[in-house]
């Protein structure tokens, strides 16, 4: 055993003893104590752990993999250690014994990172106790472990949608938040390399914070282990069916059932799926622009939820449409998917953000020439775009482009109305609470009560902006597992048991609708990111060649004032909206509407640039910030420096993510390191990685077209 301190979120150091597989108090923990989960055929022991490893990796000529050199585990407060797998083996089937742990006697071990431990484990794992059961929607994110003892491994990443650090920071009444920055990961360590106290305590905190979030986070919820769900939408989704239960349960399933997808209308909404807009001007990109106004849009998807119609019966074939007039008309009057082909495609003057995105056409060219046209992914000119769309879509369009003339085909049609509203009771729920809450915030000076009040406002905002992201949940989803056949040597590889292509989607969609739990129509999803980029638009209308950048919800733009009167005048009709339909919260003699745009011309950046989608930085009173995907915000701008250093070619060293390098293997192996015997398997090599600044010829000459000056590394010296 071994003394350590352990630092608390005040800084203070608490005492904790560590102990080994030999000289852990495994008589303390409480037996015999089980929960029930409903309808199941298993219990679930009350006392639960948590699990993490530390790795070293190693450079050879054959190749970089890593080795585990200690393991750490709380199990019932309890903190347990050891540096090599046998020690792990000998705890757990004490463990095992003690507790009585059996297929109809489970008992759960969380791991923040399940994919990285499950990687090193899963040799030993399968070797000490056979088979297990995994349950994953993407290629090595394993969210659930089942091993065929009754041990139950999960991640808590997908409970908390955080890294460990924040998540334990962020919930309320952890005690020992994880530590940072504490273990040098490039140093070389073997299982009998001393770790000092500094060292220890890092790896002790990292087990100790997170069952300290497990357990707060049942207690914030009114969970146990028999109903804590796996994943963070879970919360949402069991609040929405509760409130769909109370209000309209005994009929939901009829409405729900009325909607029923079919492979046909199916494959048309997947076609027409996007997600919002993000990217530059066409004409302000790679410039420094001064004095620049950011407009948001206030919880803008749920406004367009609350606010808006959508299908409300199942879609069904139209037939063939004889004229555009005729397409206007059914769109006056139902919401309306359907293909089709514009020919001879080509953006309006003085249209910042082209809205046709290339990944969602059918038969374009990979490489833009003379005849098509593309800036970010996005059509400027094309002589024939075939593209599948909502109503939504073909406003926009209709909107930014000019063509020669549209083919339409395969028209489906839906009845158009409100979401149900239990959903909408929720929204406008969740709403309330997080204006109300972050009144109380600004205004609390209790630092005790302050940090309450940040929990549950941030607990309110997540579960706000969750509806409208869970609506887009597929039906029909691959089968992630893994492939070995007994009898061979295990090999454990990672696959998609079918590949969306092989799917029976009239199975899949069966399946779907006939489980009671579900209650979410996709073809939700895909109109609520559509009526966003609707919205988005409107303050895109105003802003004009303005416009800098958007992001989804947000326009950054050249302010003057005569934009500004135009932006409270679109204002004053979402307000007008918003009380016609009660999309707003009263608050101790303040009213807050969904969906303004909100100026923060009090505010305004000092420099602004954009190089591309989701890649800009700006400075403002605080300092300059990036966001650029692939580099860390907040590492990243300490490492840029400057603005002046955001050009193409720029690299980033210390703020890009790490790289990962697998090993799958089927065998255990016995590797010799310093002296030391360390036993491989499966495994993973966590190295730095870089960012460089970069784009596409074709976006560089287009944007030249359009004005824009260019210079890379070498021209930057």
């Amino acid at each position: 055993m071994r003394e350590v301190g352990l630092k608390r979120k005040d800084g203070t150091l608490d005492t904790y003893t560590a102990y080994t597989a030999h000289d852990f108090p495994y008589e303390l923990l409480k037996k015999d104590e089980v929960l029930k989960k409903k309808k199941a055929e298993y219990v679930i022991d009350k006392t639960y752990a948590t699990y993490d490893i530390e790795t070293s990796n190693v450079y050879s000529k054959y190749g970089t993999y890593a080795f585990m050199y200690h393991w750490q585990m709380c199990v019932g407060g309890y903190l347990a250690y050891g540096r090599d797998w046998t020690s792990l083996h000998l705890f757990l089937d004490t463990l095992i014994a003690t507790l009585g742990i059996n297929k109809k006697h489970r008992m759960i071990i969380y791991s923040h990172n399940l994919g990285m431990e499950y990687q090193f484990s899963v040799n030993f794992l399968r070797e000490w106790y056979g088979g297990f059961n995994i349950f994953a929607t993407h290629k090595r994110e394993p969210i659930r472990v089942l091993m065929n003892n009754g041990l139950e491994f999960r991640c808590s990443y997908a409970l908390s949608n955080m890294n460990l650090e924040i998540a334990t920071k962020n919930e309320f009444g952890v005690i020992h938040p994880k530590a940072a920055g504490d273990l040098d990961y490039n140093k070389f360590r073997t299982p009998e390399t001393e770790l000092d106290d500094v060292e220890f305590g890092y790896c002790m905190l990292d087990v100790l914070s997170l069952y300290e979030y497990i357990w707060f986070k049942m207690q914030n919820e009114g969970d146990t282990l028999a109903t804590i769900p796996l994943t963070s939408t879970s919360y949402i989704r069991r609040d929405i069916r509760k409130e769909i239960r109370k209000q309209m349960w005994f009929y939901y399933q009829d409405v729900f059932l009325k909607q029923k997808l079919y492979t046909n209308v199916y494959i048309l909404l997947r076609e027409a799926c996007r997600g919002g807009n993000a990217l530059p001007s066409i004409y302000k990109v790679n410039q420094v622009w001064y004095d620049v106004l950011p407009v948001d849009g206030q919880s803008q998807y749920p406004f367009v939820c609350f606010l808006n119609r959508f299908p409300t019966s199942a879609f069904e074939r139209y037939g063939e449409i004889d004229s555009i007039e005729e397409l206007e008309e059914l769109i006056s009057k139902y919401c309306c998917l359907f293909r089709v082909s514009f020919f001879n495609v080509k953006l309006k003057k003085g249209q910042p953000v082209p809205y046709i995105a290339t990944t969602q056409c059918r038969g374009i060219p990979k490489n833009y020439s003379e005849k098509y046209l593309y800036d970010n992914g996005r059509i400027l000119e094309a002589e024939v775009v075939d593209i599948t769309v909502t109503d939504v879509d073909w406003k926009l369009i209709n909107q930014q482009y000019d063509y020669d003339y549209a083919r339409v085909r395969d028209v489906y049609i839906a009845d158009r109305g409100y979401l149900p509203k239990p959903i909408r009771d929720k929204i406008l729920q969740y709403f309330g609470e997080k204006c109300k809450l972050k009144y109380d915030l600004e205004r609390e000076t209790d630092e005790d009560k302050k940090e309450e009040l940040e929990y549950l406002y941030r607990k309110a905002k997540d579960r706000l902006n969750s509806i409208p992201g869970m609506m887009l949940t597929d039906p029909v989803r691959p089968d992630v597992t893994l492939d070995f056949k007994e009898g061979d040597a295990y090999k454990g590889w990672w696959k998609v048991d079918k590949p969306e292509t092989e799917i029976d989607k009239d199975e899949a969609l069966s399946d779907f609708y006939g489980n009671r739990n579900n209650f979410l129509n996709y073809s939700w999803g895909v109109y609520v990111t559509a009526l966003g980029r609707e919205h988005l638009q409107r303050i895109l209308n105003i802003t004009g060649v303005n416009t800098i950048y958007c992001d989804t919800d947000s326009d950054f733009c050249i302010a003057t004032p005569e934009i500004l009167d135009k932006i409270d005048k679109l204002n004053e009709q979402i307000t007008k909206l918003d009380k016609q339909t009660g999309a707003y919260f009263d608050y101790n003699e303040e009213r807050y509407y969904m969906g303004i745009y909100e100026q923060k011309s009090g505010s305004l950046l000092k420099k602004f640039k954009t190089l591309g989608s989701k890649k800009y930085c700006y400075e403002d009173e605080e300092g300059l910030h990036l966001t650029c995907s692939g580099v860390y915000k907040k590492t990243g701008a300490k490492e840029l420096g400057s603005i002046d250093n955001f050009y193409l070619g720029y690299t980033f060293y210390e703020s890009a993510p790490q790289q990962i390098i697998y090993n799958d293997t089927p065998d255990i192996r016995t590797e010799i390191f310093e002296g030391v015997e360390v036993q491989i398997g499966s495994n993973l090599a966590i190295i730095d990685g870089t960012y460089k600044l970069g784009s596409t010829n074709e976006f560089i000459g287009v944007h030249q077209m359009f004005g824009g000056e260019y210079k890379d590394e070498k021209d930057k010296k």
